[in-house]
């Protein structure tokens, strides 16, 4: 994480250190937890601080929360967006902490609870054309779910960098042509298989 947010001051802040304008940044941070707030509002500070940049932090509230982590950034909320998140994650929750492995039906309700969230963020297009008038040079997003990458594109902005807080995860090293063999390669979502596994456990890496 350290090496990481070094790469990303130097980066981000090479043009700022020779004279050039400030970029406006747009950082879509849904509140799926606190970690994940946390993890963002670290980037977004010292892309802010350090760096020099117009940081918006973008928290569209899955949970309802008045947790933000930055110290720096601009933060807009979206907030009533809806409940199904909350009433999804209860089942997830319980099936998440219970079991080793994440099951087609906890992975479908996940699926589904972001899907609605996402859907009801687009419904917001008034709150999401103040956005647009910000007219952000670049956007991030993680890659929990997809919904960021449509909302970014909604907004009209063009250079998008998507980020992790963990591994790879297996929809994103597919999308960026990344092999990740499942006869031999643990999928690395909610699993505990290791790379030496008998015939079952490679069917159940398939499954997963």
């Amino acid at each position: 994480m350290r090496s990481l947010l070094g790469t990303l001051i130097l980066l981000c802040g090479f043009g700022y250190e020779h004279g050039s304008y400030a970029a406006n940044i747009l950082v879509y941070s849904p509140s799926y937890s606190q970690s994940h707030l946390i993890t963002n509002a670290l980037m977004a500070d010292i892309l802010a601080e350090e760096a020099g940049h117009n940081v918006v932090m973008f928290i569209p509230e899955y949970h309802e929360t008045n947790f933000n982590g930055t110290k720096h950034a601009k933060i807009i909320r979206m907030s009533g967006i809806s409940d199904s998140f909350d009433e999804n994650m209860k089942d997830f929750s319980a099936g998440f902490i219970k079991d080793h492995t994440l099951s087609f039906r906890l992975r479908k309700l996940f699926e589904e609870a972001t899907s609605e969230q996402c859907e009801a963020i687009l419904r917001r297009k008034s709150e999401l054309e103040q956005l647009r008038s910000y007219n952000f040079d670049v956007a991030f997003s993680e890659q929990l779910d997809l919904c960021g990458v449509g909302i970014i594109r909604y907004l009209g902005i063009k250079n998008h960098i998507w980020i992790s807080s963990g591994s790879m995860m297996d929809g994103l090293s597919d999308t960026l042509g990344v092999p990740m063999p499942i006869s031999y390669v643990p999928s690395v979502e909610e699993n505990d298989l290791s790379t030496e596994m008998s015939f079952m456990e490679r069917a159940q890496n398939m499954y997963l």
